[in-house]
């Protein structure tokens, strides 16, 4: 893998998916603000991690024996500190913010995994969460012209308080990633790709200079083949002195079964990093573990017999999206919710395993090694 590292013009900087994160070297294309050069010494080189490793308990010795270094997840959803009526922060008596239980529970893992060795992503909140605790929840569900100058100030707080909260002294974050597959229809609502783009940016705004004095590089990812995918990290752009990475997340033969070539995934990179010109992070892949992938008469089935007839396209979902997320909630979300409840009322001394994301991994390092070989053989990236 070390002459794939050296003459590669182009690369994947880093995957981090739900059974493995993977490092690999980048090109020394000027990124703006941040060269790969210092990108690579930031991330600490090659990266191999999990995300979300939610079951009982941790098993250290496995994430050591896999060198696995790097753990992915989620900030919680809700405020980082207790809010008045007004949606103020609430202050002890020593002028203090009070920070609500989940957060301080979120920190606690964050130091954990420190003390263990381990190096945190940490995901920041979905705009739905966010609009919600303004009361503008309907903008999410039925769409609406612009955000309200409230609602991207609480936004602007939030994340400055997170910047400087998780990588003061000795960081509990070592890398953001700036909310999460926001061209998935889940959690685009519908929002535009040009709003979606302004939430972003609002967020890397108010944490980009807090995070390069702490040595802490921050970023946005792309997912969902189709609509967006490619329109949304070229509107990025514009804000491109604000972020330091573009991340892909990817399952061939899965959710993207029509495309199941292993040289889809340099495509998709190649195309990223031609857009942005930024260290490209491979952050999601994997393959289904049972059966075989649905085909589009199979996908359109499971969806009307799961939401209905009016729900068994990603056309039919965008153009309803209000309707289609109530049914996901009544549907889906309960069980959600508890799955939620159940991650954030893990007891410290209980710590995730993660045998089916963990296992597996050594598979398909081994399996990425092989592809990287391969590569050698093949001519360089141009630029």
């Amino acid at each position: 893998m070390n002459n794939w590292i050296h003459t590669s013009r182009l690369a994947a900087i880093a995957v981090l998916s739900y059974g493995v994160c993977l490092l690999f070297s980048s090109c020394s294309h000027d990124t703006s603000n941040l060269d790969v050069t210092e990108f690579k010494q930031m991330m600490g080189g090659m990266a191999l991690g999990v995300c979300h490793p939610y079951d009982d308990p941790y098993n250290l010795s496995l994430l050591q024996e896999g060198n696995i270094g790097w753990i992915r997840i989620d900030i919680p959803w809700d405020s980082p500190y207790q809010i008045d009526s007004e949606g103020n922060p609430v202050l002890d008596e020593e002028g203090r913010v009070i920070e609500t239980k989940r957060y301080l529970e979120f920190k606690e893992e964050c130091r954990f995994f420190r003390e263990n060795g381990l190096k945190v992503m940490a995901i920041t909140p979905y705009p739905d969460d966010w609009l919600n605790a303004v009361g503008e929840l309907e903008m999410f569900r039925s769409g609406g012209e612009a955000f309200s100058d409230k609602f991207l100030r609480m936004v602007n707080e939030r994340c400055s308080y997170l910047a400087e909260n998780l990588t003061a002294g000795n960081k509990l974050v070592n890398c953001f990633q700036i909310s999460n597959e926001l061209t998935v229809p889940k959690w685009q609502g519908a929002l535009t790709v040009e709003q979606i783009c302004q939430y972003q940016h609002t967020q890397m705004k108010a944490m980009h200079k807090i995070c390069h004095l702490a040595g802490v590089p921050i970023g946005y990812n792309v997912a969902c083949v189709g609509a967006g995918m490619l329109d949304y990290p070229v509107k990025m752009q514009a804000f491109a002195e604000e972020f330091d990475y573009v991340a892909l997340d990817l399952y061939l033969g899965c959710f993207e079964g029509f495309m199941k070539s292993t040289r889809y995934f340099e495509t998709m990179l190649r195309a990223l990093w031609k857009i942005s010109h930024k260290p490209i992070m491979l952050n999601e892949f994997g393959y289904i573990s049972a059966g075989n992938p649905k085909n589009k008469r199979e996908r359109a089935t499971y969806l009307a017999n799961t939401f209905g007839e009016e729900f068994s396209t990603e056309k039919q979902i965008r153009a309803n999206i209000g309707p289609f997320l109530d049914k996901w909630e009544s549907i889906l979300g309960k069980e959600s919710s508890l799955i939620r409840e159940a991650r954030t009322a893990k007891k410290l001394s209980h710590r995730p395993k993660s045998p089916i994301c963990i296992k597996p991994c050594r598979m398909v390092i081994v399996f990425a090694n092989l592809i990287i070989r391969k590569r050698d053989r093949r001519p360089s990236i141009p630029t």
